[in-house]
C-alpha cells in the first residue's frame, strides 16, 4: 500500500531534490536490492499483474474515516480517496496531468511543475514502478545503512523523471520494504510499513503509519480489502466531471464590490460567519478558506481533527475541520463550506491586528477577481458577465492544489512563482532556485532577516535585491529579493521557483480569472515606486498590553547599533505610546529615509525602561 497522507489537506507541499551521482556500484547494489524486495514480495507473479485495488480504514490527526486507492500498474496510474465523514477529497494521475476534487467539491486540473511532480512520485510508489525501469524512467542509488527503532536497513534513493527522490528501506532479513521517506521538500515524512499478507500471490503491506516525526500528526492506515486485476479500466485515473456549484451572486447582480484595508501588506476584508457581526478576513489567494479557532469557539462553530499544517513558515501548526453555514463578503455568499480551523494568534500578533480568518480558492474560483490595490478595492464578477480590462498585461495560471502559479523571470532566469495575495513580501525566491541559478550571489543576499509570519510560525530568509524582475511584458527595476532559508514550508519547494506577493502586487491592478486559468496585470501609480525593506533591523510583533515585542535582530542593522534585544519591550516612539499608530502605518515609517531617527522607550526584563536612539539605516549594501 502506497497512499501519500500528512493529511491531503496540508497546505503545501513537497518537494523534489537534486539525486547525487551515482557510480556503477551503488547502481547496481541498487539494482540487486529492488530484484531481491521483488522476488520477496511475489516475483514473476508481480508481471502478470495489471492493477490493484484496496480500500481500508484512517485513523490519526484526530480523525477517522476511510480510504481507497486504484492503480494501474504498467501506465503508471493512481487515484485516492480520503472520506472523513464530512469532507472526502480524490486525487489522481491520469498519465499526462493531476488532478483534485477537493474537499468543497471542487474539481481543478494542475498542472504546476509541483503538481506534475507530486501526481507521478505518487503513481509511481503506488504502481510499484521501480520494480520496471522500462515503465518509468529513473535514477537509483545504493546509498547504505539507515536505522530506526533498533534495527538496520539497506537503502535505496530512487529519482523518478519529473519527479521527487525519495528512500526505500529494505529489511534485511525478509528483503521487504520497511518503509518509504520523503528526503526533503516542503514537509518531509516517512510511511512505515507492516502487517503483510499474501493476497493473490503477492505480499502487500496492510497496514502503514504516516508520519512528519512528530507523534500527534502520525496518520494509521489499515487495508480491511485489497485485491488485484487483470484488467483494468483507464477511465477510471480521468479527471472526473465538475459538480454543480451554487452561485455565490445576489440574484439580478453580477458583481459585488467591496473595500479592503492594507495592513502589513495583507488585504483584510470584512466577512460575515454564519450570518453573525462582519470579522476581519484576509484575501489569500495561497489559501483555502480558514477560520481561527478562537473566533471558530466564540461564534460556536466547532473544529473537529488536530493535524499537521504546513505553509510558509518552518513550523508545524495544528488544523481541524469545521462546516459553516454561510460565508458572506459583501453580497457574495457561499453555503455549506467545509473550511480549516487553526489558531491566528501568532498572525494577529505580528500583523498588529485581529484576523479572523481566511479565504481564497473556494472564492476566487466561483468570480473573477479584481484587486484594485491604489483604490483599495476588491470587485468580485460573475464569469460570465467578465470583460477583460483592455491594456493588461495577460499572464497563464497554472496551479499547485489550489495555490495559483505564474511563470516570470528573475534577472534573466525564467521560473514557475505562486502568485500569493497573502503573503508580505514582493520576491522571495525557493533556497533550491537561488541556488542552482547563483541567485544568492547575483543579489548579493548576505544579511539573514525574520522576513514574514505564517501560519506555521516565522519566515527567515537572507535578503539581496535583484536587478530585474519580469512579468510578461512588464518589468520591475531594483526589487528586493528575498532567498529562503527554510529547510521545510513553501520555501523548501524545488520545483516552485518562489513567491510573488504583495510587495510587488500592490504596484498593479491585479484580475484572477481561474475559469480561463489567467491573470490580468494594469500598473497603478505605485508601479515605478522603489522598493524599500524594514530600515530599523527589528522585528516587531503586538502586546495585549499595546507595547510592543522585539522578536527578531538583524546583525549589523539600526536595531543591533542601538542595542536592541530579542525580548525588548517598545513602550513609546517618540513619547508616544506604541498603540497611537498602528503596526502596518509604524512599518512603513520604518521604511523612511536612511539618518532618520527615533526615540524609543524601552523595557527589559523588568527592569526601568531606558532611551534609545534608533537611526534607520539600510540593511543593503
Amino acid at each position: 500500500m502506497k497512499l501519500s497522507m500528512i493529511l491531503f489537506l496540508v497546505l503545501g507541499g513537497v518537494a523534489a531534490l537534486q539525486p547525487a551521482l551515482a557510480s556503477e556500484a551503488t547502481v547496481a547494489r541498487a539494482d540487486q536490492l529492488l530484484a531481491a524486495a521483488k522476488s520477496a514480495s511475489g516475483g514473476a507473479r508481480w508481471d502478470t499483474v495489471l492493477g490493484l485495488e484496496e480500500r481500508g480504514g484512517f485513523a490519526g490527526s484526530g480523525f477517522r474515516g476511510t480510504f481507497s486507492l486504484k492503480v494501474e500498474l504498467p501506465q503508471v496510474l493512481s487515484v485516492q480517496s480520503t472520506d472523513l465523514g464530512g469532507a472526502s477529497q480524490l486525487e489522481g494521475w491520469d498519465g499526462t496531468q493531476a488532478w483534485t476534487r477537493d474537499i468543497n467539491k471542487s474539481v481543478r486540473v494542475e498542472d504546476s511543475r509541483e503538481a506534475r511532480a507530486r501526481g507521478i512520485g505518487r503513481a509511481y510508489r503506488a504502481s510499484y514502478a521501480f520494480f520496471w525501469p522500462e515503465r518509468w524512467p529513473a535514477e537509483r542509488r545504493y546509498i547504505g545503512e539507515r536505522s530506526a527503532d533498533g534495527a538496520t536497513y539497506d537503502a535505496v534513493e530512487v529519482a523518478p523523471k519529473d519527479s521527487r527522490p525519495f528512500e526505500i528501506w529494505f529489511d534485511r532479513g525478509t528483503h521487504l520494504i520497511e518503509r518509504e521517506v520523503d528526503i526533503g521538500g516542503a514537509e518531509p515524512h516517512a510511511q512505515v510499513m507492516t502487517d503483510y499478507r499474501e493476497v493473490d500471490g503477492l505480499k502487500l503491506p496492510h497496514a502503514v503509519r504516516d508520519t512528519i516525526g512528530i507523534a500527534r500528526f502520525d496518520n494509521m492506515l489499515t487495508v480491511e480489502s485489497l485485491a488485484t486485476a487483470r484488467k483494468v479500466d483507464t477511465g477510471t485515473f480521468a479527471v472526473p466531471q465538475a459538480l454543480p456549484a451554487g452561485d455565490p451572486f445576489p440574484a439580478g447582480t453580477t458583481t459585488v464590490t467591496v473595500p479592503f484595508r492594507l495592513d502589513n501588506g495583507h488585504i483584510v476584508v470584512d466577512v460575515s460567519v454564519n450570518g453573525t457581526p462582519d470579522q476581519p478576513f484576509l484575501l489569500d489567494s495561497g489559501a483555502v478558506a480558514l477560520i481561527d479557532s478562537g473566533h471558530a469557539a466564540r461564534l460556536a462553530v466547532r473544529g473537529e481533527g488536530d493535524a499537521a499544517l504546513g505553509g510558509a513558515g518552518e513550523g508545524t501548526a495544528s488544523m481541524g475541520l469545521a462546516l459553516l453555514k454561510t460565508l458572506q463578503i459583501g453580497g457574495l455568499r457561499l453555503d455549506k463550506q467545509v473550511v480549516l480551523t487553526a489558531n491566528l494568534a501568532e498572525v494577529s500578533r505580528a500583523g498588529g491586528q485581529d484576523v479572523a480568518g481566511l479565504f481564497g480558492f473556494e472564492v476566487l474560483q466561483r468570480a473573477v477577481t479584481t484587486i484594485d490595490y491604489a483604490r483599495r478595492l476588491v470587485t468580485f464578477t460573475h464569469p460570465d458577465a467578465f470583460v477583460a480590462p483592455t491594456g493588461a498585461t495577460i499572464v497563464p495560471l497554472h496551479f499547485d492544489r489550489h495555490m495559483p502559479m505564474i511563470r516570470a523571470t528573475v534577472d534573466g532566469v525564467e521560473g514557475e512563482f505562486q502568485l500569493d495575495t497573502g503573503a508580505t513580501s514582493g520576491l522571495t525566491l525557493t533556497r533550491s532556485f537561488a541556488a542552482e541559478n547563483h541567485l544568492v550571489e547575483r543579489t548579493r543576499a548576505v544579511r539573514s532577516v525574520v522576513s514574514g509570519q505564517g501560519v506555521d510560525g516565522p519566515t527567515r530568509a537572507l535578503l539581496g535585491r535583484a536587478d530585474e524582475l519580469d512579468i510578461g511584458k512588464l518589468s520591475i527595476s531594483r526589487p528586493i529579493a528575498l532567498v529562503s532559508q527554510a529547510s521545510r514550508g513553501n520555501g523548501a519547494l524545488t520545483y516552485a521557483a518562489g513567491n510573488i506577493g504583495s510587495g510587488t502586487l500592490r504596484r498593479f491592478t491585479v484580475t484572477l480569472d481561474y475559469g480561463h486559468r489567467v491573470a490580468y496585470f494594469v500598473p497603478n501609480k505605485d508601479f515605478s515606486a522603489p522598493d524599500v525593506f524594514d530600515r530599523s533591523g527589528m522585528r516587531l510583533v503586538g502586546n495585549a498590553d499595546g507595547s510592543l515585542k522585539v522578536t527578531a535582530v538583524t546583525v549589523g542593522g539600526a536595531a543591533d547599533k542601538a542595542d536592541l534585544k530579542v525580548g525588548d519591550r517598545i513602550l513609546a516612539i517618540d513619547g508616544r505610546a506604541p498603540g497611537a499608530v498602528s503596526l502596518s502605518d509604524l512599518r512603513d515609517r520604518f521604511k523612511g529615509s536612511v539618518g532618520t531617527r527615533y526615540m524609543l522607550s524601552v523595557g527589559r526584563d523588568g527592569s526601568e525602561p531606558r532611551d534609545v536612539s534608533l537611526v534607520l539605516a539600510d540593511l543593503l549594501d
